[in-house]
């Protein structure tokens, strides 16, 4: 009987390496989430806390031209692209027709 045991605990042992890789490769029972979709354009855009009035005001109190553009006399619209996520959060922020360093970073 012992000799019995014995084998038995040989044979468990030698098939463990085999049987727990095959176990943890079962399928997970939950989908792996997909990557967020960015919109191109929205039915309803995104209004900024306090609304238009209030972003136009805190642009107009943040926004500093920069010295060494306006000592060269860089002037323009610089035109930039960004994601506004789900958080309200802005990210990706590009500038897409470059006009100038200091502007494009002020931008």
């Amino acid at each position: 009987m012992h000799s019995t045991l014995r084998r038995f605990a040989l044979a468990a042992a030698l098939a463990l390496p085999a049987v727990v890789p095959a176990l943890a490769q079962q399928k997970l029972k939950y989908p792996k989430p997909q990557p967020e979709q960015i919109y191109e354009a929205v039915t309803q855009p995104a209004v900024p806390a306090g609304g238009l009035a209030a972003y136009a005001q805190y642009l107009a109190d943040n926004q500093q031209y920069p010295t060494a553009a306006l000592q060269r006399g860089a002037a323009g619209t610089v035109e930039v692209t960004f994601v506004v996520e789900k958080t309200g959060v802005i990210s990706n922020v590009a500038a897409t027709k470059p006009l100038d360093p200091e502007l494009d970073a002020e931008a």
